[in-house]
């Protein structure tokens, strides 16, 4: 993507990106400012994460599925339902290269907002962002569940008269 694609309203954007490879740390940063983004922190696990998000309050968190000693999803569950959760309501977008449904449908499960799948492209991170930003989800809390609501409400026929 070139410098002039780069959209100037994601300059104040404030991302982390939660990964315990510093390779993925430097990919995600290079391409987060490939689309505009230039304040960016990274975590190598979610203690890490959990006081960077203390402390200097993302927007957004981009998030690795296959972390240690915790993974992804169980980070996700711990900034959703954890009573020290700096945020409980901070967008997250999964990383993963795993694209079989059933992984979608866990993170979705677990909290998640957007689920993006390596290889990862500007373009991809781009549109993740879009969702978050352009399109947020009020959050719903059940018995079992705290996090966005469907992007797609579930239509219930009314009960017969």
């Amino acid at each position: 993507m070139s410098p002039q694609a780069r959209n100037p309203q994601l300059k104040q954007l404030r991302v982390l990106v939660v990964d315990d490879a510093p390779m993925m740390c430097d990919l995600m940063r290079h391409l987060l400012g490939a689309v505009g983004v230039e304040q960016v922190e990274t975590a190598r696990n979610g203690d890490e994460a959990f006081g960077l998000m203390a402390t200097w309050r993302p927007d957004v968190a981009f998030v690795d599925w296959e972390m240690s000693p915790i993974n992804g999803i169980d980070f996700v569950r711990a900034v959703r339902r954890s009573t020290r959760s700096p945020n409980p309501y901070l967008p997250i977008i999964m990383v993963s290269g795993h694209a079989e449904p059933e992984r979608v449908v866990s993170a979705r499960d677990a909290g998640v907002h957007e689920y993006l799948v390596k290889p990862i492209t500007p373009y991809g991170v781009l549109m993740r962002l879009g969702e978050v930003i352009n399109r947020p989800r009020e959050f719903l809390r059940t018995e079992t569940y705290f996090g966005p609501a469907p992007r797609r409400a579930i239509k219930v026929a009314p009960a017969p008269a």
